[in-house]
C-alpha cells in the first residue's frame, strides 16, 4: 500500500511534466513587435557618388510585415512598399514607378519563413546593439556573373534572437579579382 501512495503522485507528476514539457515546444513564443531601417550604400561605376538604398521595416508579433523601400532611378526617388500579411494570408506589393499593385496570396508552405521569436541564430554571442543580444556570423562566398568581373563576398550579419534572427547590421564586403 506504501507503494502504491508513492507511485501515484509520482506517476502523476511525470506526466504532468512530460506535458507541459511538448505543450512549451509546440506552442510558439510571440515575437516581439519593431522597426528597423537599414540604409545600403555602394559604389557607383563612373561616379564618386554612392548608390544608397534605404528601407524600413515593421514587423508585427505574429511574424507579419510591412516594408517600404526607397532607391534613386537616374536621380529620382522610387518608392516600393510590400505587405507580407500572413493573418490575412495576403502579399501586397505597391510600385510608385509603374504605378502598380500585385496582390497574391501566400501559399502555406510559405508561412514557415515568417519571423518568429528563437532560442538562438547561427554564429555566435558577439555583445548588444540597441540593446538587444546579438550572435555574430560571417560568411564568405564567390560571385562570378558579377558586371565588373569576378569577386569574393565576405558577409558578415549581426543577428538578434529576441526579433527572430534579424539581421541588425551587415557589412558586405567584395575582393574583386583583377
Amino acid at each position: 500500500m506504501k507503494l502504491y501512495n508513492f507511485a501515484v503522485p509520482i506517476a502523476v507528476l511525470t506526466v504532468a511534466g512530460v506535458v507541459y514539457t511538448i505543450q512549451s515546444q509546440l506552442t510558439p513564443t510571440l515575437l516581439r513587435s519593431f522597426v528597423v531601417t537599414s540604409v545600403m550604400s555602394s559604389p557607383r561605376a563612373g561616379s564618386p557618388y554612392l548608390r544608397t538604398s534605404t528601407f524600413t521595416r515593421a514587423v508585427r508579433a505574429d511574424g507579419s510585415w510591412a516594408e517600404i523601400w526607397t532607391r534613386s532611378i537616374n536621380g529620382r526617388d522610387s518608392y516600393e512598399r510590400n505587405i507580407h500579411d500572413y493573418e490575412a494570408g495576403t502579399d501586397t506589393i505597391v510600385e510608385d514607378q509603374t504605378k502598380s499593385i500585385v496582390r497574391s496570396t501566400i501559399p502555406e508552405t510559405e508561412y514557415r519563413h515568417r519571423l518568429a521569436a528563437a532560442s538562438s541564430c547561427q554564429g555566435h554571442p558577439s555583445g548588444k546593439i540597441l540593446g538587444l543580444d546579438v550572435n555574430y556570423f560571417e560568411d564568405t562566398y564567390q560571385l562570378n556573373d558579377n558586371p565588373q568581373g569576378a569577386a569574393t563576398a565576405v558577409v558578415k550579419d549581426w543577428l538578434a534572437p529576441d526579433l527572430g534572427c534579424f539581421v541588425l547590421q551587415k557589412h558586405t564586403i567584395l575582393d574583386s579579382k583583377q
